[in-house]
C-alpha cells in the first residue's frame, strides 16, 4: 500500500529556520541533514523527496546560513539562544539544542546526514553516541587545512598569529582527530566524487576508520555528471534506504 503524500514545510529550531518532512504514519525517529555552504538540502533534490515519502522517513534540515558547524565562535551564527561570543558555537548548538529538539519532535533516535561542511559535522555527531543509527555523508569537509588560506571564512575562524599557525589549528580541528571508534554509529556511509577538494580527506578517513576496526560503506567512484547537486540527487534512493533501514532496526 502506498503512503499518503507528504510535503516539506517550514519550521524553526531555536529561532533558526528549518525545513521538515513528516510523512503520515512514519515510524519513530528521523534524520537531521546538515547543509554545506551551497545550502543544498533534500528538499530541493527530487529523488530524495520521492524516496523519503516511499519509505516514510522524517527529515529535518536546519538553515542557519553559511557555517562550518565547528566549535568556534562565529559572529555569523545567530540562533535565538545567542551566537558569537555571547552564545553557543555552531557545534555546541548542534549537540545541545538541535539534537535533543529533533529527537523530541521525532519521538525516537536521530540519524545524521549532510554534505561538505555539514557532512563533517554529521560524522562528528554520529561518533558522539554509539546508539546513533546511521551517518550518511557526501564530500565531507574532513581535512579543513586543505582550504585554509584560500580566502574562505575558515581563515577568520583560524587566523594566523605570531603564536599560532592558523592552518595547523584547522588541521587539528578536522574530523580525523575527532572520531572515537568506541562510539561509532551503527551504520556509516562515506561518498565523494574524486573531483571534490575533500576527496583525499574522505579516503584517508575511510582508511583510518577501517584500520581501527570501524565497519563502513564507501563510494569514491567518479560521478557523471560530477557536479554536487546532480551527484546528491542521484544518491538519494540508496541513501534513504540506508537511513530508513538503520532507523527501523535501531537498538
Amino acid at each position: 500500500m502506498s503512503r499518503p503524500a507528504a510535503e516539506w514545510s517550514e519550521t524553526t529550531v531555536d529561532g533558526v529556520p528549518a525545513l521538515v518532512f513528516e510523512p503520515p504514519q512514519a515510524p519513530d525517529g528521523g534524520v537531521v541533514w546538515l547543509a554545506d555552504f551551497d545550502a543544498l538540502t533534500p528538499a530541493s533534490l527530487p529523488s530524495w523527496g520521492e524516496a523519503l515519502a516511499s519509505r516514510g522517513v522524517r527529515f529535518l534540515c536546519p538553515r542557519p546560513g553559511p557555517t562550518w558547524w565547528l566549535d568556534r565562535d562565529d559572529p555569523a551564527f545567530q540562533p535565538a539562544s545567542g551566537g558569537g561570543e555571547e552564545g553557543p558555537t555552531p557545534w555546541r548548538w548542534l549537540l545541545d539544542v538541535l539534537a535533543p529538539q529533533a529527537a523530541e519532535r521525532f519521538g525516537g533516535p536521530i540519524a545524521w546526514a549532510g554534505a561538505g561542511a555539514g557532512g563533517q559535522a554529521a560524522i562528528r555527531a554520529g561518533f558522539k553516541r554509539r546508539s546513533t543509527p546511521a551517518v550518511w555523508a557526501y564530500a565531507a569537509a574532513v581535512q579543513l587545512d586543505a582550504v585554509h588560506g584560500r580566502g574562505s571564512t575558515l581563515d577568520r575562524l583560524f587566523p594566523d598569529s605570531p603564536e599560532r599557525n592558523g592552518r595547523e589549528q584547522a588541521r587539528v580541528a578536522g574530523v580525523l582527530t575527532d572520531v572515537n571508534p568506541l562510539a561509532r554509529p551503527q551504520r556509516l556511509h562515506l561518498a565523494c566524487d574524486p573531483s571534490e577538494i575533500w576527496a583525499p580527506g574522505c579516503e584517508l578517513l575511510a582508511e583510518k576508520l577501517r584500520s581501527g576496526g570501524v565497519p563502513l560503506e564507501s563510494d569514491f567512484a567518479p560521478r557523471s555528471p560530477s557536479d554536487r547537486e546532480a551527484a546528491l540527487n542521484a544518491a538519494g534512493p540508496a541513501a534513504v534506504r540506508l537511513l530508513a533501514d538503520a532507523l527501523t532496526f535501531a537498538v
